[in-house]
């Protein structure tokens, strides 16, 4: 079901199995899948829902970081559910999430420095950071501490490593692609978009992902 993109029936399968298996692999796939019927949510306008979702994610991965800390895997997973929840708080919870995202990311990368993911979850998080705005990020340093100075090459910096170590992975082009159209970058967002459309999508929102590049690349080519 997982693999034909159909999350909700998947869902239902895992919680089953997770039922009378607790196993790592169970339990990471459980934690995905919410994360990803969450995302096929959040594009149905029903974010209440999908957020009921990203935080079931959170408490496997949470779990999985408790019971296998050592795996790169468990550390990934609890950054990227966490960031996915970083879009329903205000500025200043924003950077208290973003700063798990940052310790769950860079320990996923210091157990396991070639695998691409933790690099895209560090990536997106650090790219979120550097669109507060001034008042945003002022209050955040008074109720929390310091935050990072980021800059466009920092972001950059970590995207283009994760594709280096997994040039097919279709959710990082297009977030890719993404970061140059914030940074006004036009010329390199289609490089990247262009990559992404001839990518067998991986998920939901891969699919998703793919469709809105194809959008934005003949509005953006018929506007050259």
């Amino acid at each position: 079901m997982y693999d034909a993109f159909r999350n909700e029936e998947a869902l239902a399968l895992y919680k089953r199995a997770f039922s009378y298996d607790s196993s790592f692999a169970v339990r990471l796939r459980l934690s995905r899948t919410h994360f990803d019927y969450g995302l096929d949510l959040m594009a149905q306008s029903d974010e209440e829902t999908a957020k009921v979702h990203f935080e079931e994610a959170i408490l496997q991965a949470q779990s999985l970081v408790s019971t296998y800390p050592d795996s790169s895997q468990s550390h990934f997973m609890l950054a990227a559910t966490m960031g996915n929840l970083a879009q329903f708080e205000n500025g200043k919870e924003k950077v208290v999430i973003g700063r798990m995202v940052e310790k769950h990311s860079r320990k996923a990368i210091s157990l396991d420095s070639t695998w691409a993911y933790p690099y895209v979850s560090l990536g997106i998080y650090f790219r979120e950071l550097s669109r507060l705005s001034w008042l945003e990020k002022t209050l955040a340093k008074v109720f929390y501490g310091r935050i990072p100075n980021i800059s466009e090459e920092d972001v950059l910096d970590l995207l283009l490593r994760a594709a280096e170590i997994k040039p097919d992975f279709p959710f990082l082009h297009y977030e890719i692609a993404m970061t140059y159209m914030m940074f006004d970058n036009q010329t390199e967002a289609l490089k990247h978009f262009d990559i992404l459309v001839g990518l067998q999508p991986e998920t939901s929102q891969d699919v998703r992902n793919q469709q809105n590049a194809q959008k934005l690349m003949a509005s953006m080519e018929g506007s050259g």
